[in-house]
């Protein structure tokens, strides 16, 4: 089964000074989460709803989904999920990303040149 690398964004929600989880969103890329952001925090009234606002905290990791959820978010800037947020093994994310970048590269002509390594580099930001 195919598994694709999407950025994970644990949410919580608070309520006075206590918080609690509130689930996660997924988006391709750093830039489909910050689109997604920007749009949430268009959508919300925070004179209305401030003493009960679900918001991201944390930072955005890596994670490892099946062709179901990746279909799902793939022509959107994300996806919210209020469940449990799931983790994959680092080492899992790190050889897909190689998998990926040899697939769509040829790794060995262009690691060199920088591009893939760069890549690289800024996806090992999130993990």
């Amino acid at each position: 089964m195919d598994k694709f690398v999407v950025l994970c964004q644990p949410w919580e929600s608070r309520k006075g000074l206590k918080s609690k989880d509130d689930g996660y969103s997924i988006h391709l890329d750093k830039n489909h989460l910050d689109n997604f952001m920007e749009k949430y925090w268009q959508s919300v009234d925070l004179h209305k709803n401030f003493e009960s606002i679900s918001r991201p905290y944390g930072n955005a990791k890596l994670i490892l989904v099946d062709q179901d959820i990746y279909d799902m978010i793939k022509d959107k800037n994300g996806c919210r999920f209020f469940e449990e947020i799931p983790t994959s093994d680092n080492v899992e994310v790190l050889l897909q990303i190689i998998q990926n970048l040899i697939i769509s590269k040829n790794l060995s002509e262009d690691f060199y040149s920088g591009h893939c390594f760069n890549k690289l580099k800024e996806a090992l930001k999130f993990l």
